[in-house]
């Protein structure tokens, strides 16, 4: 039986963290939904490279992912950019986004 479609798509999160003198990228997977996600919701269950592959690999084929890096800063409504990884990386997770036939946009990424 296959998965069902998520009502408004998903929502794909990355931020980076110092680690040994190099910036670690975190992901997260969430469902869409009317609202802003704030920050402290979407760093809550960080996942690493591989893992982000594995859940959008897990996605119904077809499934709308929107990778955004605009979210709310808890209780003081400011809005930050969150980093995006290298372009090779954004490119690694797009391939498994096609290999699943997932519509995946990525904002403030073109591919060339």
């Amino acid at each position: 039986m296959s998965q069902p479609h998520a009502l408004k798509g998903m929502e794909l999160y990355s931020w980076s963290t110092r680690e040994d003198g190099k910036d670690v990228f975190h992901y997260a997977l969430t469902y869409g939904t009317n609202r802003a996600k704030d920050l402290a919701e979407i760093q809550a269950k960080p996942l690493t490279l591989a893992q982000i592959k594995e859940e959008i690999s897990k996605l119904p084929r077809g499934e709308s992912l929107s990778w955004s890096n605009q979210v709310a800063v808890p209780r003081t409504g400011e809005w930050i950019t969150l980093p995006l990884p290298p372009a090779e990386t954004i490119e690694e997770i797009l391939e498994v986004a096609r290999a699943r036939q997932i519509d995946l946009w990525v904002e403030g990424h073109t591919t060339e």
